[in-house]
């Protein structure tokens, strides 16, 4: 996948690809012999490559192979460009943003999605079996059970939109999923609440705390008391929430893929 005839290094391989390329589209037999008159490489050659490298019961693996080395190749040289074009008054975010940009465009030129429904119904049949012998939840409960009946819980890939009025509880309510399905780590970023802010909402979720009176201060001592014996509630949940400081969508990526990471 990704696989062309720029992702080999040697000229002598980039002639044999190209040739096999250009003899399968014109739906020639491809052999050592046709390659050879077709690319100019002499036979003995092509012979030996057969028989050191090549192996067609392994052609995928070996596809792989050029393909992941010519992605470390730019990689490297990506960031090796990235470290001469800098110096003392260079922002440090706006160069790795652009370096992780980058990385991703060649990551992204030998992607591929392309799977014949018999190969998506193949890995769905896993998921069903392996869900089915109960190896794995069907998804992330949300502790609702209005929504993880409709759902069947969060799965992997999902979009979920929350949509309502402004200042009806969009944030609470995403963030008191957050909370519910936070049996392993989760992120929340927010666009519109800082850290604190968003502790605050987790502290009235978890703590049953009237919010309004924690950021206003106008609690009496047993109320204060009470959010003072929160802290060990939420010191053991694994919620990270993050205010990315940014609306710039491929610097909220790359947050996103670092509290992956």
């Amino acid at each position: 996948d990704g696989l062309t005839v720029e992702k080999f290094t040697t000229k002598t391989h980039r002639c044999l690809f190209g040739s096999m390329v250009g003899m399968a589209e014109d739906r020639l037999p491809i052999d050592a012999i046709s390659v050879s008159k077709d690319s100019g490489v002499p036979l003995s050659e092509v012979s030996e490559i057969l028989d050191k490298h090549v192996s067609f019961e392994h052609i995928s693996h070996h596809c792989e192979i050029v393909v992941n080395a010519w992605k470390l190749n730019e990689m490297v040289a990506v960031m090796h460009k990235g470290s001469i074009q800098t110096d003392d008054q260079s922002d440090p975010s706006e160069i790795a943003d652009r370096i992780t940009a980058k990385l991703q465009e060649i990551d992204a030129e030998t992607a591929t999605n392309e799977e014949s429904l018999a190969d998506i119904f193949d890995k769905m049949m896993v998921g069903v079996l392996d869900r089915f012998d109960k190896k794995i939840p069907s998804g992330l409960k949300t502790g609702y059970s209005f929504i993880d009946s409709f759902t069947n819980g969060y799965k992997p890939g999902n979009l979920i939109v929350i949509g309502a009025r402004p200042g009806v509880g969009k944030t609470t309510f995403a963030l008191n999923q957050a909370i519910r399905m936070a049996k392993e780590p989760i992120g929340f970023l927010s666009l519109e609440m800082n850290d604190e802010e968003m502790l605050v909402k987790t502290l009235g979720v978890v703590g049953g705390l009237d919010t309004f009176k924690i950021e206003s201060g106008n609690m009496n001592n047993a109320e204060l008391s009470k959010l003072s014996e929160t802290r060990p509630m939420i010191e053991n949940i694994p919620l990270i929430v993050q205010d990315p400081m940014t609306e710039d969508p491929n610097k909220i990526i790359n947050q996103i893929k670092a509290l992956h990471s």
